[in-house]
């Protein structure tokens, strides 16, 4: 049963179990769009939310990256739907890379296959930074550990491990390691085996995590949100837990189109940077996709994905860009601080993070729309107990 009108564009969303799916989602319903989500895992907060029309389960991009395209080719092939918009870098490896299977029955927007290819290296971000006046924190292009090691010593610790391509495959399958925050000697040796040859180890810089989502196509930015982090999750190297929308910086203004035009990208994407006084802005990750922090984009006044898919599909349609003062609250980080401040006995912190914050939005909970946060709280229970079960009674913690 179809939500609105059937003669109204319909998206098809990937990775539906991701928050930034959800915002996506939302935002599009509201502007119009029939929207279907496509998830790997059950229950998926996306397929949850009365915005969404269709819901659809698929291979795990990470263990079966063909049949997840095969998957999406299938659900394509109806010709329901004009555009398909895509979540995580896993899924947008996939999809370049088989985007021949897709591109006959679906819009799809992405750049040429080395272009996505670029997007998706931490190395060409470092060379796409420099060109723009966003240089990244130093790294070593290591081939084992011992250079690591001797890389980890030169920087002092802590230091972080990245891959150098930000998904790759191995044996049939996808990789995406994390960032990993590496201490001491100690941890990196015990960083698995799975970060590639070579990879990188890159000095931690400290500073003000600023992020910049937009929509860049031919050759302009057109709509843009600028935020400043406030919580992450790790605190020390984590996803954000609660920010705050900003006024763009002049620097930014200028060099964010510039590092999105040198990475050859076109259509959403977010820029991380570290700002500090003396270095200024160090560009540190990108997400050429759909990212975590979207709602407070749409909350702000910037329907990110509502922009890109009217570009998409030359629809006429809101190209605003985000206004400051909006605030961003992900539940599940804010949650996993507040634990953290109490238990480490910073009780004026933790009941501060409690304050009332205007203008404040949340990637799960909406009271037109409750369900998708009893989806996540399904969803972690169940993967806790399905490591309890590989884990066993006897398992050391």
């Amino acid at each position: 049963m179809s939500l609105g009108n059937d003669s109204a564009p319909r998206v098809l969303l990937t990775d539906g179990q991701e928050r930034s799916v959800l915002a996506a989602c939302r935002s599009l319903r509201t502007a119009g769009y029939l929207v279907d989500a496509a998830a790997s895992e059950r229950p998926a907060p996306t397929h949850w939310s009365r915005s969404c029309d269709t819901r659809y389960t698929v291979a795990d991009t990470l263990a079966s990256p063909q049949q997840f395209v095969e998957d999406l080719r299938q659900i394509a092939s109806a010709g329901r739907h004009s555009a398909l918009v895509i979540g995580t870098d896993q899924s947008l490896f996939a999809v370049s890379r088989h985007r021949e299977r897709l591109e006959p029955l679906v819009a799809l927007g992405l750049p040429p296959p080395d272009a996505v290819a670029r997007s998706l290296s931490n190395l060409a971000l470092t060379e796409a930074g420099r060109d723009a006046g966003l240089p990244s924190p130093e790294i070593a292009v290591c081939a084992d550990r011992a250079e690591a090691l001797h890389a980890s010593r030169r920087f002092g610790y802590p230091v972080l491990v990245k891959p150098s391509q930000g998904v790759f495959e191995l044996n049939g399958t996808l990789r995406k390691p994390n960032t990993l925050l590496i201490q001491d000697e100690r941890s990196l040796a015990e960083v698995p085996d799975d970060y590639g040859s070579p990879f990188l180890v890159q000095r931690c810089e400290r500073g003000k995590v600023f992020s910049v989502g937009g929509v860049f196509a031919s050759g302009q930015l057109l709509a843009h949100a600028a935020s400043r982090y406030s919580r992450t999750w790790p605190p020390s190297a984590g996803n954000v837990s609660f920010s705050e929308s900003v006024v763009l910086p002049d620097q930014l203004e200028r060099a964010v189109p510039l590092f999105v035009e040198a990475m050859a990208w076109e259509g959403l994407f977010e820029l991380e940077l570290i700002h500090r006084p003396d270095h200024g802005f160090m560009a540190i990750d990108f997400n050429p996709r759909i990212y975590g922090s979207l709602a407070l984009a749409v909350s702000a006044g910037a329907p990110l994905a509502v922009t890109w898919c009217d570009r998409l599909l030359d629809r006429e349609g809101p190209t605003g860009n985000a206004r400051p003062g909006y605030r961003y609250r992900e539940e599940e980080g804010e949650l996993k601080n507040l634990l953290w401040r109490l238990l480490g006995g910073r009780v004026a912190p933790a009941l501060a993070m409690l304050l009332p914050r205007p203008r404040t939005t949340h990637a799960h909970v909406r009271t037109t729309d409750p369900l998708p946060l009893l989806a996540l709280a399904v969803s972690r229970l169940r993967r806790m107990a399905r490591r309890k079960r590989v884990e066993g009674p006897g398992a050391k913690r």
